[in-house]
């Protein structure tokens, strides 16, 4: 997946147990993972860079990395400094409940908003990313600057 530019979101499968050297470098769009239990191994420079030195040493900026506290997934954000955050409840911003944080999350926002689905299709938990305790389109709009990497954590 090298220099994937457009690759925004990928799905680790619950068995999955190492990802290779550089295998995700350059993926400028790939902000977050969410890594299962599984891990053992994350091979140097794996994820959250995007193959541009010149730029934040080369990392995507606010890259964040979900998984079991005490994981290797934990290991490998605190070494290159990422972001980490334990998984198993719900993920700030993952407003449609898929694992992850992507463009979609903040359109789940607004089909809420617009009341196009209900209260069972989102969670409103995740979806209330500025933690003022109601979701708003201030929600989605932290989403997309979180994405366009305008801001770094939610």
């Amino acid at each position: 997946f090298e220099y994937c530019t457009n690759l925004s979101e990928v799905n680790f499968g619950k068995n999955i147990k190492e990802i290779d050297y550089q295998a995700f470098i350059g993926c400028k769009n790939l902000k977050s993972v969410t890594l299962p239990a599984s891990i053992e191994y994350i091979g140097y420079n794996a994820l959250g860079y995007t193959g541009d030195w010149s730029e934040n040493d080369g990392k995507v900026v606010g890259f964040t990395i979900f998984g079991r506290k005490g994981s290797d997934a934990e290991r490998y954000a605190n070494e290159n400094e990422f972001i980490f955050k334990e998984s198993g409840t719900s993920i700030v911003g993952d407003a449609d409940m898929d694992g992850s944080i992507t463009i979609v999350d903040a359109t789940t926002i607004q089909k809420y908003l617009a009341k196009v689905i209900t209260e069972s299709k989102i969670d409103l938990k995740a979806a209330d990313t500025d933690h003022d305790g109601s979701v708003t389109i201030v929600d989605a709009t932290r989403i997309q600057k979180y994405l366009a990497g305008l801001i770094e954590e939610l």
